[in-house]
C-alpha cells in the first residue's frame, strides 16, 4: 500500500497523462476528509467501499439496482463538490 501525505487543495494524479484520475483533497475538518474525484465516468465507477461489499440478504437483482443508484448519488454529490 503507498502511504500519501497531502494537505488541503493539493492533488494525486493516477494513471496516464491520456486518462488520469485526479484526486483532490477539498477539506479536512476534525477526523474526515473530503475528496474530490476527476476521472473518466465511462471508464471507472468510483464507489464507497460500503456499497461494493455483498448484502448476502438481498437478491443480487435488487442490489445491483441499488449501487446503480447509489452510484448515481455518488456521481452527482462529487460532480457539486469537484472545483479542479
Amino acid at each position: 500500500m503507498l502511504v500519501l501525505t497531502r494537505k488541503s487543495e493539493e492533488q494525486i494524479i493516477i494513471g496516464d497523462e491520456e486518462d488520469p484520475i485526479i484526486i483532490t483533497v477539498l477539506k479536512i475538518q476534525g477526523g474526515k476528509v473530503s475528496l474530490g474525484i476527476k476521472a473518466n465516468k465511462k471508464k471507472y465507477a468510483i464507489l464507497r467501499k460500503e456499497l461494493c461489499v455483498k448484502d448476502e440478504s438481498k437478491d443480487s437483482e435488487d442490489s445491483h439496482k441499488e449501487n446503480e443508484e447509489d452510484q448515481k448519488d455518488c456521481e452527482i454529490e462529487l460532480k457539486e463538490s469537484v472545483t479542479v
